[in-house]
């Protein structure tokens, strides 16, 4: 009980010099050095602090780190206090107002015109997250970036094991991705803290099953609500999607004096051995089918 009141005494004597560092755009300097002081007056101010006008849902390895740190760059998107908040997947149970703790207040972006956004990749194939974004969010904004399902399912295994996440070969890996992910859907359904990250971080056929993700999302939303970006599209000519990015969202252009990728792939002198690449692209032909009858689009995705 003392050092709650002794934090909340701390915050309280402090709350001009918080108002000060995020009206200067220095909060995230302030933040560092008063860290615990920090997130109690996060929480504190939560119920006056914004949600999201819009949410990049994925998908993991596709390009959204990038997209997301142009958006940054716009005069009138403020940050988020991190990210990946992971809250409509890995932290629904802390509640809402945790999850708004992370968010501008709503006079800073009342004063300035401005809106916030997240962006959290793992969300779009998580089997829980669109009926809990809809009951949240339900004139959110969504943009879902798509990649070549084979590229990026090999761009997400070279990520885990560089990382050590991930020890087995490709082949093996992903032998054991459709018995791995029926387990952590049922772990995810009882309730396991575990399970979610381990949702975040496997499943490199199952998150290339766009159709069967973009579903779920396409039943509760509007289909103006949702932007579907083609990544390969994005990698080529990132200054053209971002421009039409800015005018899904309704916010000015604002071109960049660059267009730096981000997070880019690891292990680069892996390759993916042609036999494996063609079975691959033959087990996802027919869900690229299903996407495009989804959609209406053709992706171009297909044997090399």
């Amino acid at each position: 009980m003392i050092s709650v009141r002794i934090s909340y005494s701390f915050v309280h004597m402090n709350y001009l010099d918080f108002e000060k560092a995020e009206r200067r755009g220095i909060g995230h300097l302030y933040r560092k050095a008063t860290f615990a002081p920090w997130k109690a007056w996060r929480w504190l101010s939560a119920p006056w602090r914004a949600l999201p006008n819009f949410i990049i849902i994925g998908a993991p390895k596709t390009g959204t780190t990038s997209l997301f740190r142009y958006l940054e760059r716009h005069p009138k998107v403020h940050m988020p206090y991190k990210k990946e908040i992971r809250f409509f997947g890995l932290n629904f149970a802390r509640g809402l107002r945790w999850y708004r703790s992370f968010f501008p207040r709503l006079r800073q972006l009342a004063q300035t015109g401005s809106q916030t956004r997240e962006s959290s990749p793992a969300m779009l194939a998580h089997p829980l997250a669109a009926q809990r974004v809809q009951s949240v969010l339900p004139k959110i904004k969504l943009i879902a970036m798509l990649r070549d399902p084979v590229e990026r399912a090999f761009s997400e295994y070279k990520m885990n094991l560089n990382s050590g996440l991930e020890t087995s070969g490709f082949a093996e890996a992903i032998e054991q991705d459709e018995k791995r992910i029926a387990a952590i859907k049922q772990r995810l359904r009882a309730g396991e803290a575990q399970a979610g990250f381990d949702y975040m971080n496997y499943g490199y056929l199952y998150k290339g099953l766009y159709a069967q993700h973009l579903r779920p999302w396409f039943d509760r939303f509007d289909p103006g609500q949702i932007m579907l970006i083609r990544s390969e599209n994005f990698f080529t000519d990132p200054a053209k999607i971002y421009a039409e990015t800015l005018d899904f969202l309704g916010l000015g252009q604002h071109a960049l004096n660059e267009y730096q990728a981000y997070n880019p792939s690891h292990l680069d002198d892996l390759e993916l051995p042609g036999p494996l690449r063609e079975r691959l692209a033959a087990y996802f032909a027919p869900h690229n089918q299903e996407l495009a009858e989804l959609t209406g689009r053709d992706f171009g995705w297909g044997l090399r």
